[in-house]
């Protein structure tokens, strides 16, 4: 019997399947692909806003080594004519099967329609697709929450991200991975639409920075409504 059973011996059997409920209204598989998520590099994503500028920023911990490349794995992804962009927090290979849907599905809507949709209808559409992969016997939750960001139909800047569960969330700053909860305090206390651009960097640097140690860069990417921009940041050599 492992640690885990040992401790909860009342939800032995109940995680056995993805669509089984445990007695007290768990869904326990669910709950195990957030907690993949939660081990992830810490992401940061936040809308800034002042006279001259307006924009979302993100920041990724990245680790580094001597023997990798450094753009070996990229983390951000065109979805649609550099103006939706997306990126995520948890199991790479599940993030890739989604992106590889969102792009197909965006292509078949451009070529049938000539138009695309909202990313409000983006993110339903992925949030759809997982939680169809949380109610089918055999199949696992996808251990994975995608950050959907860019630049909307109506011209307005917009963040969505979308948990493993398929719940879509429109927010103004997502928090993923690593000591998210210590953080979603911390930056309720310091975040303000009006933060210039510098200043949104210093604060993603603050709160990433203490919970990481060596070989760790920061790799900023910068949606303006017209470019987006890439800068990195060494954090720890």
């Amino acid at each position: 019997m492992s640690t885990y059973e040992e401790k909860n011996p009342h939800l032995i059997n109940y995680d056995r399947a993805v669509n089984l409920f445990s007695p007290d209204g768990r869904l326990l598989q669910i709950e195990y692909a957030k907690e993949a998520v939660n081990r992830g590099g810490t992401t940061i994503a936040m809308k800034f806003q002042t006279a001259e500028m307006e924009g979302i920023i993100v920041g990724i911990t990245r680790f580094s080594s001597p023997l990798w490349e450094l753009d070996s794995r990229e983390k951000i992804h065109v979805l649609f004519d550099r103006k939706i962009f997306g990126t995520s927090c948890g199991i790479i290979a599940d993030s890739n099967f989604l992106f590889s849907e969102i792009k197909r599905y965006l292509n078949e809507q451009d070529t049938s329609f000539e138009q695309i949709p909202s990313i409000f209808s983006l993110a339903n559409y992925v949030a759809n697709m997982n939680h169809y992969f949380t109610t089918i016997a055999g199949f696992r939750p996808l251990g994975v929450t995608l950050l959907i960001f860019g630049i909307d139909v109506d011209g307005q800047m917009r963040i969505f991200e979308v948990d493993p569960s398929g719940v879509p969330l429109s927010t103004k700053v997502s928090i993923l991975g690593k000591n998210r909860d210590k953080i979603i305090p911390k930056m309720i206390s310091s975040y303000r639409p009006n933060l210039t651009l510098e200043e949104a960097k210093e604060l993603i640097k603050s709160f990433i920075k203490p919970s990481v140690k060596e070989h760790v860069y920061v790799d900023f990417r910068i949606l303006l409504q017209n470019r987006l921009t890439r800068e990195i940041q060494i954090l720890y050599e």
